[in-house]
């Protein structure tokens, strides 16, 4: 019982100290998926695609899939990694400009998931883009990243303590690895927060953001009595962080090509031993091809040299089967 005790008391230390805007944001996921779960439904429901919300204009998905979940493990990554990431972003926004933000996203996100669907679907002429659906706090939890990688002071970060990144490329380099190991994800989904939450940072969405003093209005009305005395309230503060970052940092295309060197570059230094011992094998073959005479050498001496595509057996091994596009191995995938 005294363990109890404790534990509760802990519990309730840490409710009262995390931030309002990430507590809640947090608590309604998981009372979400709690409802879902206990009546059975599906999340297919809620979840967000191009045909349901511009030709049956069920719009609420825009804002329902991302409070809405797959699974137990999908619900509890998702929070876990926003839970600790949020409550040290709001301390950084404030309260209110932290909820503000998380809901602009919210729907900025839903909105471009939606269009891209479309352009998708109109331009390949494939029509199951229209039915590509998406749920979770992912997308947020991403452009989360992407704000929070943009205020760190930090120069560098361990991805999965795997390889070492710029800690402004973080997210980039986090949004390939998690596509690479679990494919099914929502790359779209995913990629959407990303570049908002980029877009923020560089000051490109302050059209969409009200101003500091509009912010600490509303903070003073009297609505907001009973969540400026909760123990975790952040008041606004008086400098906007993103005006200090807006604009700086490198250009989009730098951080693609940076990431992907950053994360392809362990994959190329254990290439390399690899490739030299398949060249030493094919140079040993090309030797002892070289020591056989040809059967139009009449008098047994050294002979031409064989072609070297050409087996011990007579077989020939045409360039087309490892060539880009000849003989069975062409660029459509050949048999």
């Amino acid at each position: 019982e005294l363990e109890l005790v404790e534990d509760r008391g802990r519990m309730s230390e840490m409710m009262s100290t995390t931030p309002p805007t990430t507590l809640l944001f947090t608590i309604a996921c998981v009372a979400i998926f709690v409802i879902q779960s206990l009546e059975g439904s599906d999340s297919i429901g809620c979840a967000i695609g191009a045909y349901p919300v511009l030709y049956q204009f069920q719009f609420y998905r825009i804002v329902s899939s991302a409070f809405c979940h797959g699974g137990l493990q999908h619900v509890g990554m998702n929070m876990l990694s926003f839970f600790f990431m949020g409550a040290s972003l709001e301390r950084l926004f404030g309260t209110v400009p932290f909820a503000y933000l998380l809901m602009l996203i919210v729907l900025l996100a839903g909105f471009a998931y939606v269009n891209v669907c479309w352009v998708l679907a109109w331009s390949l002429s494939e029509i199951s883009w229209l039915r590509y659906y998406s749920v979770g706090f992912s997308g947020v939890i991403f452009a989360n990243a992407a704000q929070e990688s943009f205020l760190s002071t930090a120069p560098t970060r361990r991805l999965f303590g795997l390889i070492t990144v710029p800690t402004r490329l973080y997210p980039w380099a986090l949004l390939v690895l998690l596509q690479v190991l679990m494919p099914n994800i929502s790359f779209l989904g995913h990629v959407t927060g990303l570049v908002l939450g980029l877009l923020h940072v560089r000051g490109k969405l302050q059209w969409a953001v009200p101003s500091v003093d509009a912010f600490q209005r509303i903070e003073d009305l009297p609505a907001f009595a009973g969540v400026r005395r909760m123990g975790g309230f952040v008041p606004t503060p008086d400098i906007d962080r993103v005006t200090q970052v807006a604009g700086g940092g490198e250009s989009l295309l730098r951080m693609t090509l940076g990431v992907l060197k950053a994360v392809f570059a362990p994959c190329i230094a254990c290439a390399r031993p690899a490739a030299a011992s398949v060249a030493g094998v094919f140079g040993r073959r090309t030797d002892r091809y070289a020591a056989v005479p040809t059967a139009d050498d009449g008098d047994g001496g050294g002979g031409a040299i064989p072609d070297p595509e050409a087996s011990p057996t007579g077989r020939t091994y045409g360039r087309g089967a490892w060539g880009s596009g000849g003989g069975g191995g062409g660029s459509g995938g050949g048999s």
